[in-house]
C-alpha cells in the first residue's frame, strides 16, 4: 500500500498484480494501484452486470481506521488496520477471480 496525498484529502492506493495464463487478458501479468472506493465501485458494476448473481462482498469500510491514517504525519508507515485491509482486499480479489461467472468478466481486466 501507497499513501497518496496529505492530510483529509490523502488515502491509501493498494496495489493490485494479476498473473494469468487466460488469452482475453492483454498481458500474463498487471500491477495497477486502487483505492478502496475503486473496489467499492467494483463491487457496485458487478452486482448491476449480474442480477441474480452472488457478488462477494468487499471488506467493509472501517472509519475509525480511515481517519487514523488521514491524521497520520508519516505516510510510510503500515498500521496494523492498513495491513489488515490489505490482506482483506487481496481475499476479496481472489474470490472474484475464482468465481466461475465473474472471473470473465472485463472489469476484472482493468
Amino acid at each position: 500500500p501507497q499513501r497518496q496525498g496529505e492530510g483529509m484529502g490523502s488515502f491509501m492506493a493498494y496495489q493490485v498484480k494479476t498473473e494469468t495464463t487466460i488469452p482475453a487478458f492483454s498481458q500474463p501479468e498487471l500491477i495497477v494501484l486502487r483505492r478502496y472506493s475503486d473496489f467499492l465501485s467494483l463491487y457496485k458494476m458487478l452486482v448491476d452486470a449480474y442480477p441474480g448473481v452472488i457478488v462477494p462482498v468487499p471488506p467493509p469500510k472501517n472509519a475509525q481506521g480511515t481517519l487514523g491514517m488521514k491524521f497520520k504525519q508519516t505516510g510510510t508507515e503500515i498500521t496494523p488496520f492498513i495491513e489488515r485491509r490489505c490482506a482483506a482486499l487481496d481475499r476479496y480479489m481472489k474470490r472474484l477471480a475464482e468465481h466461475p461467472v465473474l472471473r470473465d468478466d472485463t472489469l476484472l481486466r482493468s
